[in-house]
């Protein structure tokens, strides 16, 4: 009923980029397994990081649902 379905020439558009992006991992993948766990290392040296970018998203993701949540509650109050 109110669902939003990709036609096919949505999909036709994102087959390339999705091919794509596809073929870079592998490619990515395949060059750094002669180096062992270069990827793994590289994510654990760096996880606080992400750690990091990820508490940051989320604050701003319960930012912007206590700014909804007052919107809400503003036009239920005012009647809107």
């Amino acid at each position: 009923s109110n669902f939003v379905n990709l036609s096919t020439a949505d999909i036709k558009h994102l087959a390339p980029g999705f091919i794509t992006l596809l073929i870079c991992l592998i490619v990515f993948n395949l060059a750094t397994v002669w180096m062992g766990s270069f990827s793994i290392d590289w994510l654990q040296q760096n996880q606080i990081y992400f750690a990091l970018f990820h508490a940051i998203l989320l604050l701003g993701m319960g930012l912007c649902l206590g700014f909804l949540l007052v919107i809400v509650l503003l036009n239920k109050l005012i009647g809107r």
